[in-house]
């Protein structure tokens, strides 16, 4: 019988794992032009599907200074597709509400990130903004946990696509069959089990019926797994 390699680097996701959001941007944006929520996020939808140009350069979002100038770019284009005037103190309100923070920390994930971090190399794999390194992992002082940081918008590769994970491997230069990894996505973590990782935990707890996914509901519940 193979013996299990031991874990030695524990990926983290971000949203909903790490980190919770407390705004709700849309309505944010909704409420300052003076719409009904569901009109605003119907437009969003729309302009989204037929607006090649926002498409393209949804792609190329790298760094913090581009993502900026990719909202800026995008909320000019949704004024216009609502018929509303796009004045610049407009357009500046509506990206700073998707680029400032807009998530905190999950309670107890400070403590459990002071524990794991004396025992293994961690890292995050998330599908989210440039922005949220910023924002939330810098700002709340998260940042010195972390050896790796692979965020989808900065390599252009989404979960559960598998190339993002091997991104963040070789970013630490480790085997799957060394790394673990907690997400809030069952399709996440198939595909980190599909890659050989030696451990995937959900969290939050779901309704999940294989055996080789661990199911928590409370991150401080880490600290007894690892």
């Amino acid at each position: 019988m193979k013996q299990q390699a031991q874990i030695k680097t524990i990926f983290f996701d971000g949203g909903d794992v790490l980190v919770k959001k407390i705004v709700n941007i849309e309505k944010q944006i909704s409420s300052y032009l003076g719409l009904d929520l569901n009109v605003y996020k119907k437009a969003e939808k729309d302009l989204i599907k037929s607006n090649k140009e926002i498409q393209k350069r949804w792609h190329d979002i790298k760094t913090l200074e581009k993502e900026i100038k990719y909202f800026r770019f995008y909320n000019e284009e949704l004024l216009k597709f609502l018929g509303l005037k796009m004045d610049p103190e407009t357009i500046e309100y509506m990206t700073m509400c998707h680029v400032k923070r807009s998530h905190v920390p999950i309670a107890g994930t400070r403590e459990v990130l002071d524990y794991l971090f004396k025992r293994y190399q961690l890292g995050i794999i998330s599908n989210c903004l440039v922005s949220r390194k910023y924002f939330e992992i810098k700002d709340f002082d998260l940042e010195k946990y972390f050896e790796s940081i692979t965020l989808s918008r900065e390599i252009d590769i989404d979960k559960p696509n598998s190339g993002i994970y091997l991104h963040a491997l070789k970013q630490v230069g480790k085997k799957p069959e060394e790394c673990a990894f907690i997400d809030n996505k069952i399709e996440n973590l198939l595909v980190a089990r599909e890659l050989g990782f030696g451990k995937m935990v959900l969290f939050p707890k779901q309704d999940y019926d294989g055996k080789d996914i661990q199911s928590i509901q409370s991150i401080q519940e880490l600290a007894s797994i690892f």
